[in-house]
């Protein structure tokens, strides 16, 4: 019972990249509920909430390991490996490969969703009235557009990206 059990590389990423995304997405929905529909501070209750979600990570990941029996960290070496492997076809591209392709998927991910953010907030009515609920939301409100939602669904699509990026740093 004190043997480390292994873990399939493609089910751990999955695992862990849907816990990151339900995490955050979580934390921000009482974030948005606090700062937007009741009005709060944005510094205080994100500063409440970091200290909530340390906690709560601490808790959460000694639970695990106790019910591990002391080996539930033992995984994340290799899921981070996971993370942190290259994609298949870098080798056989020789140095133009180990530059542009020796770098795990959410590196490529990231540069995706970039990329999208940037088409999506230039160049479609939606990036156009997110822009103007951020620059002027009473006149956005004025032309009809319903500025919690958008508040609430920018703040949640960031989260997601920020729980990606704080599980790339971790793993």
């Amino acid at each position: 019972s004190g043997a480390v059990q292994t873990v399939n590389p493609l089910v751990g990423v999955l695992v862990t990249l849907i816990c990151g995304l339900i995490g955050s997405l979580l934390v921000t929905l009482i974030y948005c509920f606090l700062t937007i529909t009741l009005k709060t501070n944005q510094n205080v209750t994100g500063l409440a909430l970091t200290t909530f979600g340390v906690g709560i990570s601490n808790f959460i990941g000694s639970l695990i390991n106790s019910k591990m029996g002391g080996t539930g960290i033992a995984a994340f070496p290799e899921i981070g490996k996971a993370y942190r492997a290259p994609l298949p076809f870098a080798d056989k591209l020789g140095w133009f490969g180990d530059i542009f392709f020796s770098y795990g998927f959410l590196a490529y991910l990231a540069i995706a969703i970039a990329i999208i953010a940037a088409l999506v907030l230039s160049r479609t009515r939606v990036g156009l009235n997110l822009r103007a609920v951020g620059e002027n939301p009473a006149t956005a409100d004025a032309a009809g557009i319903n500025v919690s939602r958008y508040r609430y669904v920018a703040t949640c699509i960031g989260s997601g990206i920020s729980g990606l990026g704080g599980l790339t740093f971790i793993m």
